[in-house]
C-alpha cells in the first residue's frame, strides 16, 4: 500500500527513537454526488429555500434535514435513488433534470452504444 505522508516525531519517553504515523491516500477525486449542483440550480430558480424544500421532501417521505440537504448540494453527501426521486418530485423537474448537461450528454452516448 502506498502512503500519502510519513510523519516522524519523538517520544517523549524514548528520546532517540522515532515513531511512524502512516496517512493512507484517501481517494477524494472519485466523484460521488453528481445531481448537488443541479438542485441548488432548481432551487433557487424555484424560489426555494432550503429549509423549504426540506420540509417539501419530509411530506414526500423522506425525513431530511437543511444540513443535510445543504451537504447534498455541496456534493458532500451521496444520494440514493429514492432520495432522488424524492427531489425531483419536491423540486416538480423530472429526474433527468438533476443531472448536469455534461453528464446528460455522457448517458445518452453510452445509451446509445448499449442499444
Amino acid at each position: 500500500m502506498r502512503y500519502a505522508y510519513v510523519l516522524r516525531f519523538r517520544s517523549t519517553s524514548q528520546a532517540k527513537k522515532f515513531r511512524e504515523v502512516k496517512l493512507y491516500f484517501r481517494n477524494m477525486t472519485k466523484q460521488q454526488n453528481i445531481v448537488g449542483a443541479q438542485v441548488q440550480k432548481i432551487r433557487l430558480k424555484k424560489n426555494f429555500s432550503q429549509e423549504q424544500l426540506a420540509a417539501r421532501c419530509g411530506v414526500l417521505g423522506w425525513n431530511i434535514s437543511r444540513g443535510t440537504l445543504a451537504k447534498v448540494e455541496a456534493q458532500i453527501r451521496c444520494v440514493s435513488e429514492q432520495e432522488l426521486f424524492i427531489l425531483a418530485k419536491a423540486l416538480r423537474v423530472e429526474m433527468n433534470d438533476l443531472f448536469a448537461p455534461a453528464f446528460k450528454q455522457r448517458f445518452a452516448v453510452l445509451y446509445r452504444i448499449r442499444r
